[in-house]
């Protein structure tokens, strides 16, 4: 689980920029401003980077234990959100994962881990 973890964040980071652009060109509301679902995304977007970057700083050894691997493809699949529609979206009221992130998780984890030769 680790090792997906660490694909998603290494990852994520790597194509910070490619996201941006493509969440801004998709997005666009009425007159050029952004539309509601790219401000909900970047809300949810700038929430994690604030948290990774806090731990992250505070002791990277404490990130890899307190941060689950699921948690993290969570945030992964959610910032891309915006090419596959809302069925990633955490659900608001539970605080859980939707049914299709966890079995889109799954399928994004055992492919990262059997890439790495863990499974």
């Amino acid at each position: 689980m680790l090792a997906a973890a660490e694909f998603y964040i290494s990852f994520y980071f790597e194509n910070t920029h490619f996201f941006q652009i493509v969440l801004s060109e998709h997005y666009r509301g009425v007159g050029g401003h952004p539309g509601p679902l790219k401000k909900r995304i970047f809300e949810g977007y700038r929430h994690y980077i604030e948290l990774l970057s806090e731990v992250i700083d505070s002791d990277p050894s404490i990130f890899r234990i307190s941060l689950p691997a699921q948690q993290i493809a969570v945030f992964f699949i959610t910032t891309i959100n915006g090419f596959v529609g809302q069925h990633f979206l955490m659900k608001e009221k539970q605080g859980k994962p939707s049914e299709t992130a966890r079995l889109a998780f799954d399928f994004f984890a055992n492919g990262a881990l059997a890439n790495k030769g863990e499974i």
